[in-house]
Parts: C-alpha cells; sequence; structure tokens
C-alpha cells in the first residue's frame, strides 16, 4: 500500500503555484507545499537543484529557493569522490539522485552542500542549521524500516487513539490498554522504525522537531509523518517504564525505557523552544543505553555519474 492513500492530507505543489515549481506526481513533490519563508531566517549556502550545486543568494530581499532538507545517518566509513570542484560522500550523491527524481524542489544535504573541506565555510553554515531546517519546505528523513507495513501500524494506532474508547483507557490509566490499542498489540513495525541508527545520532533531536512538516522516508519512497509518530511514543514510553527492570535496560521495540522518555521530550519540543540543556540532555538520554549497529542508513544502489558535473550561481 502506498503512504499517499494512508496520508491523503499531503499537499501537490500545483504548475500555477507561486514559486513556479511544476508538480509531479511523486511523493517527495507532494509532501512540500508553497509557502512564504520568513526573511529572517538564515539561508543554506548551496543547494542541489536539476543534478548542479547552486549557490542561494544571502540577501533578505532575494527572492526564497524553496528546498527539501535531507536528514539521514551517515555511513561509518564513508566513502568520498569529487563533485562539482569539492569532496562528498557517494552517499549523499546516491540520495539527492534519488531524491530529485521525486521532487522539482532544491535538495539540501549536509556532506554536499555544506563543503566539507573548507573550515571557514563550515564554521560559517553550522550555526545555521537549526534555520536551515526551519526554512525548509519539509524535511525528509531517511529509515530504511519505514514501508507500507509501518505506514499501515502508524496510521492505525493514529486512528485508534482519536477514539473515545482509547481516551477512557487513558482516563482509567491504563498502561497496558493503551499500549495495546496505540501500537496495534506491539507491532513489529514500530521496532523497524525505532530501531534505525538515525534515533542515536546527536542531530536527530533538531532535526526531527524544527519543521511542522518533517516526514520519515522509507527505501522505497514511502512516508510516515513525523507528527503521527509522536502521537504514538507516550504510549509506548509508559508501557517501557511500567516494564523496566532495576537495571533499566528492559527493552520496549528495541530501546530501554531513558530512550522512550527522550523521544517523548521530541513532543514537547514541537510546541516550545527548548533550553539547550534540555536539548542536550534530552540527546544523552537517548544515546546512554543505545545499543549501537553498523548498518547503513540507505541501501540504494545509486552511482554518482546520474549527477551533472556542472554548476550555476542562480540571481534573484
Amino acid at each position: 500500500m502506498s503512504c499517499f492513500g494512508v496520508y491523503s492530507g499531503s499537499e501537490e505543489v500545483s504548475p500555477s503555484s507561486q514559486n513556479g515549481h511544476i508538480a509531479q506526481d511523486t511523493r517527495l513533490t507532494r509532501i512540500a507545499y508553497s509557502r512564504t519563508t520568513s526573511a529572517a531566517l538564515a539561508r543554506p549556502r548551496n543547494l542541489i537543484l536539476n543534478g548542479r550545486l547552486i549557490e542561494v543568494p544571502q540577501e533578505p530581499n532575494r527572492e526564497h529557493i524553496p528546498y527539501i532538507a535531507v536528514s539521514y545517518t551517515w555511513d561509518p566509513d564513508p566513502e568520498l569522490v569529487k563533485w562539482e570542484g569539492r569532496r562528498v560522500t557517494t552517499q549523499a550523491l546516491a540520495l539527492a539522485t534519488r531524491l530529485t527524481r521525486y521532487t522539482s524542489y532544491a535538495i539540501w544535504i549536509d556532506a554536499i552542500c555544506i563543503h566539507q573541506d573548507d573550515q571557514k565555510a563550515k564554521e560559517e553554515e553550522l550555526p545555521k542549521m537549526a534555520d536551515i531546517y526551519r526554512g525548509a519546505e519539509s524535511v525528509v528523513s531517511i529509515i530504511s524500516g519505514v514501508d507500507d507495513r509501518t505506514c499501515e501500524a502508524v496510521k492505525r494506532g493514529v486512528e485508534i487513539m482519536e477514539t473515545e474508547a482509547y481516551r477512557d483507557l487513558v482516563d482509567v490509566g491504563d498502561i497496558h490498554g493503551c499500549f495495546q490499542f496505540a501500537t496495534g498489540g506491539g507491532n513489529p513495525a514500530f521496532a523497524a522504525i525505532f530501531q534505525h541508527r538515525w534515533w542515536e545520532r546527536a542531530w536527530t533531536f533538531q532535526e526531527a522537531t524544527l519543521n511542522p512538516r518533517t516526514f520519515l522516508v522509507g527505501d522505497a519512497g514511502d512516508i510516515v509523518p513525523m507528527d503521527d509518530i509522536l502521537k504514538i511514543v507516550p504510549a509506548i514510553r509508559l508501557k517501557a517504564a511500567s516494564v523496566s527492570g532495576p537495571d533499566g535496560l528492559t527493552l520496549t521495540f528495541g530501546r530501554p525505557s531513558s530512550f522512550w522518555d527522550s523521544v517523548s521530550a521530541m513532543t514537547a519540543a514541537t510546541t516550545r523552544a527548548l533550553t539547550l540543556g534540555e536539548a542536550i540532555g534530552c540527546v544523552w538520554r537517548r544515546n546512554a543505553s543505545c545499543h549501537r549497529t553498523t548498518g547503513h542508513s540507505t541501501s540504494s544502489s545509486e552511482t554518482s555519474s546520474k549527477l551533472p558535473l556542472q554548476s550555476e550561481t542562480i540571481r534573484g
């Protein structure tokens, strides 16, 4: 089942939209939408558009170039190649190749759009990371475990949680009942989402909460809104806390209770600004007991040769 049969609320960009980008009947185009981005947000220095690296005008009065920001897990031992006059990872090139097929929007991906061998450029771009994610039309987080099964499991969980019967369970404090209904009896599809290394990254907390249109995207393009994931997490968190042993390492969907405390805090971060200390604390709790793996974040076999080696400056 396609996730677009599940999440029909996604907006499609029309050819007559204000920014002039032509709609394509593909998943990533349908989750992006036309809007005016605040001029107060810092802009990325570079973007990938039509298979080329472009320079973005930094002046607030210049036209905004709409883009999709990518959140993903770097390969543990990245392979580097020369592209557009800079060294980039083959993983990032494969992702860019894959994603540009699905949307007419520009793409921002850190390993390409931040010059990794230019220390000055990195020092200028890293402080802008929060604004880069806020200013994106949408954020896509690459998690290979997302497929049609996880889409359906999340959809059903959210639907059940909106019923009066579920609210009654919450009112009487039935932790086990809430968990069973919200997760479809502990559907292993949730483990496929939460056991991915993406949740262990230091940047995940920021990237997952700064933009209200953030989506988890699987290898086949299946999509789950982050908002829906965060709706279900509290039920998992309470269940994890109730079964946690003295050592705190009893696992729920492959994660300890400290992990669920951290992910639950993401819900608060979407509605209010956390202090730096709170954000760091959330990252520490999530990482403290994580069972590390060496799995890669994507399984793409695409090559960088599909991106033409050209560049230009976009002028407003």
